[in-house]
């Protein structure tokens, strides 16, 4: 039996701002385990239509404002469909439970600045968005998606020096690298 409160989870709202009180718009949810597909089934929730600011998670055809998934692996995107952004600013708050040490990281793709922002799994991301009603690729419907990378990250090499000697019946290596 799968416990709501176990599972790792990935929580995008659309927020916006007015005479200084923040008003959270719409949100979505990605709850990940082993047991769950990554197609849409009767384990997700489709999304409600909504008349204002809308954000939803595409899954194949189907809007989704719980996407029941297995656990991200490399190069997994959540398609995130955003509509009626009619303000000319909204936060994003992305935040994760249960993630740390799940072997990915996410990032938030923004098809509009042609951006990749790596989103923290360990606390609250807020990111500022702006809308210019003039320029529709700033409130396309597909502007933002977030895209799962392997966590482990290996560091380009560059090797100034290698020499290796014999001492004592025994091989010594020296080697000094460009950067650390």
């Amino acid at each position: 039996t799968l416990v709501a409160d176990n599972l790792p989870l990935l929580a995008v709202n659309l927020q916006y701002v007015s005479s200084g009180v923040t008003t959270l718009a719409d949100g979505v949810l990605a709850v990940f385990d082993s047991s769950f597909t990554n197609a849409p089934t009767d384990e997700d929730a489709s999304k409600i239509p909504n008349t204002a600011e809308s954000i939803s998670i595409l899954n194949s055809t189907a809007q989704l404002s719980i996407d029941a998934r297995k656990m991200p692996q490399i190069n997994d995107t959540l398609f995130l469909n955003v509509l009626r952004l009619t303000k000319p600013q909204y936060n994003l708050q992305i935040f994760s439970e249960q993630m740390a040490g799940s072997g990915v990281t996410a990032y938030l793709q923004d098809n509009y600045l042609n951006t990749t922002q790596p989103l923290l799994l360990t606390d609250t991301n807020n990111i500022q968005i702006n809308i210019n009603s003039g320029i529709p690729a700033s409130y396309d419907l597909n502007r933002f998606r977030i895209v799962f990378h392997n966590s482990i990250v290996i560091l380009p090499v560059q090797f100034v020096s290698i020499k290796a000697s014999l001492k004592n019946k025994e091989i010594r290596v020296d080697w000094s690298v460009a950067e650390e």
